[in-house]
């Protein structure tokens, strides 16, 4: 019997009659010959040509009933091709003899190439959606991405393999991760989920917290992984004490996911690379499925995706990698700007293409940014151009502290709201590091300026979602110990803590998955650490799932998820309880509900074959735990954007502030002994820049408060970098004093729009005579830094001796 794994849409037949299997209820469809598929229903056939086409590799077999959307005149389509794109596009587009490398600049219009290339695979060179892989990085962009080609080929395309790395590796194995022992059920492990394992696995090799952090253990097994070091290795290169620990933690949190039949983000990616490696004749298959394989934000790519990628290039060598090197900034999440730079070392006979117009921002913006990142010495040459206008200059502003730089900021949100009418949506505040985000929104809600903290608590990371989503994982698979041990007891049951290690403890001693170990422990007369009591309210917890598995052939996908809350008596724990949050975590369910109800409806789309519920909620659970918070940025928000400038990556937006930006915080103060490190913060400096259409303001401050000190500033390098034809300095237009400001220091405060003089151009030495408009003469005793942001010691005659910014009190020698 030939069959595949129906498992998200895969086709499965034997060779039974379909229509004989259809009346048994069964779910695999029966072909009694394969030479035709032409006679089978259409649903069908698309799953019957896409396995053939996949096993046996030719276009001979394909049905052109499925091909409706290529054209049969490829005339007009190339010819609005070249009418909708710019040369460079269009070379990018139609270029197909050998891999290519499509260096696009910020805003270039990379997307549209991409979605482009796939419509033109299909229409003109008439290749087959599932012959096609497409990677991006979110799921928010390939969602996109799809929606387009559908608009160009004007029809619902099909099959296509769009979508994330982490996505599609997971597709991957569940088709045919068999081959290396992994369970097609597997769950995947969240950072809280993976929290929670490792908290167990340090528990388990007697690490304490205090020596070691959980969350310095995870960053160094996620570390290993992208090197691709499984524990053992990790073992031996361990170069202290620490590591050896670290080496033993990571073995067991290994063998506790492995138990739980679990995977965690990083093993998606090293799982599939394991596979394709070591099972050749599985990556051989992918490798002659994926005729060409484009991927986007190629700079961003890991050893592992590099290793993914390269894998599934080998048969056929036609890969498209679009990305920017100068966006190149996750380097600490184990991104590698050699991917980029190197790609023509990895790759035989590349071509490469720039696309270097433009169409987001003014010509300063761009000639700004440009200047700063050529002072980068990784990079590839190019050159950023636009039709637009020369637009505003950046504006630079420094400010006493942080208080000020907040209260700034939102005075200029509101003037551009009422004098221009700018909807909140269009502005953003970028920042490096989260800890700034405080005062940003304090000083929003007390003006009742609406805005969006992204980065904050995600809608899938709230503790009703979470306990929703275990309920949902445990029904899935049986074996995950970690969504069994968060809602066992919830609402409560009278089962605890120790109860619940003991059958933990007695599942893992008979190798039998938690669900399972909770059904049969009420009849195992030898297990005497449980009270028979307890072990019946084990079991009654497991008919639960019992139930809710026999109701997945009848109801919706939305319906067994509300049965599930209603069941489990969640919801009712809920409308009991009389926290007033309890209302809003209900109506967070319901919404929880609703997106199951529209991914149901996305999926019935895209796999019209009948399946069960346990299939599609299995998709939904995937589709969820792959969801990034830029991914639940809502279209039309009208709400102000705060955000790290590592989130703003892929944006845009009219008006751009950029806060904070000091030597030691911008760039880093742990980037400042490496020079592969200050160029990843130039690069993010440049990013943030090119996020801004038409207006963008670098702030910086005379002295700021984190982590509960107050210490003085100086003004980040990148300000230096940037020449002063494309900058105008700003002042500061409120007078209060800060609350936070060190004692010694007066400045002067002049108003907005008032003449600032070219105070980058002011010298002073001791002995020179000043007047100062507010205290007077005074002789200047000495002079730190240079031009406006010189700190200049004057000793005036009525006041006595003070220091003062240039840049404030604009000294006039006498």
């Amino acid at each position: 019997m030939a069959h595949m794994s129906l498992l998200y849409g895969t086709i499965c037949f034997s060779h039974d009659s379909w229509l004989e299997n259809r009346s048994k209820g069964s779910r695999w469809f029966g072909i009694d010959s394969i030479s035709n598929p032409s006679r089978y229903p259409f649903p069908l056939r698309r799953r019957v040509v896409e396995y053939l086409h996949d096993k046996i590799n030719t276009n001979e077999w394909i049905d052109q009933t499925f091909m409706n959307f290529q054209i049969e005149n490829a005339t007009p389509f190339l010819n609005r091709l070249e009418k909708e794109l710019n040369p460079p596009q269009f070379q990018a587009v139609t270029y197909t003899d050998g891999p290519l490398l499509v260096l696009a600049g910020a805003g270039s219009g990379k997307t549209r190439v991409i979605t482009y290339r796939i419509a033109y695979l299909i229409a003109v060179k008439r290749l087959a959606p599932w012959n096609i892989l497409a990677v991006t990085f979110t799921n928010k962009a390939a969602g996109e991405m799809k929606e387009r080609v559908d608009v160009i080929l004007r029809h619902s395309l099909r099959g296509l393999w769009l979508g994330t790395f982490h996505s599609l590796c997971a597709r991957i194995l569940r088709y045919d991760g068999k081959a290396i022992g992994i369970d097609p059920r597997f769950s995947i492990y969240d950072t809280t989920d993976q929290g929670a394992a490792i908290k167990r696995a340090m528990a388990v090799c007697n690490v304490s917290p205090k020596e070691a952090k959980p969350a310095a253990i995870l960053a160094m097994i996620s570390k290993a992984k992208n090197r691709l070091e499984w524990p053992e290795q990790f073992e031996e290169n361990a170069r202290d004490e620490y590591e050896v620990r670290a080496a033993r933690v990571y073995k067991t949190y290994q063998a506790i996911l492995r138990e739980n039949n679990a995977l965690d983000f990083d093993d998606l990616l090293i799982e599939a690379v394991r596979l394709l490696l070591h099972k050749p004749e599985v990556g051989e298959t992918y490798q002659k499925r994926f005729q060409h394989i484009l991927v986007d934000e190629y700079q961003d790519t890991n050893h592992p995706q590099y290793l993914f990628l390269r894998e599934l290039a080998k048969h056929h060598n036609r890969i498209c990698a679009v990305g920017d090197d100068d966006q190149s900034i996750y380097r600490w999440r184990g991104a590698d700007i050699r991917n980029i730079l190197e790609f023509e070392r990895d790759f035989s006979n590349v071509k490469i293409i720039r696309l270097e117009q433009n169409y987001r921002s003014t010509r300063n913006i761009l000639a700004a940014a440009g200047h700063l990142v050529q002072q980068n010495s990784g990079r590839h040459k190019k050159t950023l151009w636009t039709d637009k206008e020369d637009g505003e200059k950046l504006g630079i502003v420094r400010l006493p502290d942080e208080i000020s730089e907040a209260i700034w900021i939102l005075n200029e949100v509101s003037r551009l709201y009422t004098e221009k009418s700018t909807p909140y949506g269009r502005m953003a505040v970028f920042y490096r590091t989260n800890v700034q985000s405080r005062l940003f929104e304090e000083e929003c809600i007390k003006r009742g300026v609406p805005y969006r903290l992204i980065g904050n608590i995600a809608f899938y990371e709230r503790k009703e979602i979470k306990d929703v989503l275990a309920y949902c994982r445990l029904l899935i698979n049986p074996a995950d110990m970690v969504s069994f041990q968060r809602i066992v007891n919830l609402p409560k049951r009278k089962l605890g803590a120790k109860a619940v290690q003991c059958l933990m403890d007695y599942a893992s001693l008979m190798k039998l998955p938690i669900l399972k170990a909770a059904k049969t422990i009420r009849e195992e007369k030898h297990e005497a650490t449980i009270h028979p009591t307890t072990r019946e309210r084990f079991y009654l917890f497991s008919t639960l799932f019992q139930k809710w598995h026999s109701q997945t052939k009848t109801l919706s996908l939305p319906t067994l998820i509300e049965t599930i809350v209603n069941d489990c008596g969640y919801s009712a724990m809920l409308e009991e309880d009389n926290d007033p949050q309890s209302q809003a975590r209900l109506d967070n369910i319901h919404e929880f509900i609703t997106a199951a109800m529209q991914f149901e409806k996305r999926f019935d789309a895209e796999i019209p074959s009948p399946v069960d519920t346990i299939v599609k909620l299995a998709a939904f659970l995937e589709n969820v735990a792959l969801v990034s918070q830029i991914d639940q940025l809502q279209e039309g928000e009208d709400a102000l954007i705060l955000m790290t400038l590592h989130g703003a990556k892929g944006l845009e937006f009219p008006y751009v502030f950029i806060a904070g930006m000091e030597e030691g915080l911008f760039p880093h103060s742990k980037s400042l002994d490496s020079k592969e490190a200050i160029e990843e913060e130039r690069r993010l400096c440049y990013v943030g820049i090119t996020r801004g259409q038409m207006r963008v303001v670098l702030t910086h401050v005379e002295s700021r408060r984190l982590y509960g000190r107050s210490e003085w500033t100086r003004p980040s390098r990148f300000l230096q970098e940037i020449p002063d034809r494309f900058v105008e300095e700003l002042c500061w237009s409120d007078a209060k004093p800060s609350l936070y400001h060190p004692p010694g220091v007066m400045e002067a405060f002049v108003s907005f729009g008032g003449d600032s003089g070219d105070w980058r151009k002011e010298q002073f030495e001791p002995g020179d005579m000043v007047n100062h408009r507010s205290f007077g003469f005074g002789v200047v005793l000495g002079v730190e830094g240079e031009g406006g942001r010189a700190r200049v010691t004057v000793d005036f005659q009525e006041i006595g001796k003070k220091t003062v910014i240039q840049e404030f009190a604009k000294l006039t020698k006498v």
